[in-house]
């Protein structure tokens, strides 16, 4: 029997990061996407985050994965100067709701217990 529970929430795998010049056009190289599941080291903590499987990652206790969501942020913003200027907070929207038909880059968390 598991210890998991379909929540109906999910969670965002992929942030995909623009660049725009001041007309409005898209800055060679740009977008650039990463990968909440890739390994990665928090710059702030030192932190190193293994890669995990979309499974493994469905399966992380609220608590883990607002650690890993957290060191995931600052990954990401010490890789582009200045993003927390244009993006409040990177971890706005990292939760989506379920349909009904499976969306694409979003895993459905076990919702297991902290």
């Amino acid at each position: 029997m598991s210890n998991y529970v379909q929540t109906g929430e999910g969670r965002r795998t992929i942030l995909q990061v623009s660049k725009t010049d001041a007309d409005g056009n898209t800055v060679s190289g740009y977008p650039v996407q990463y990968n909440i599941l890739s390994a990665f080291t928090d710059p702030v903590s030192s932190i190193n985050y293994a890669a995990i499987t979309s499974t493994d990652y469905a399966r992380l206790t609220s608590t883990q994965f607002n650690a890993r969501l957290a060191a995931f942020v600052n990954y990401v913003k010490s890789l582009h100067a200045g993003i927390e200027n244009d993006i409040a907070s990177l971890s706005s929207g990292c939760y989506v709701a379920e349909s009904p038909t499976c969306v694409v880059n979003i895993v459905v968390p076990g919702g297991g217990v902290d």
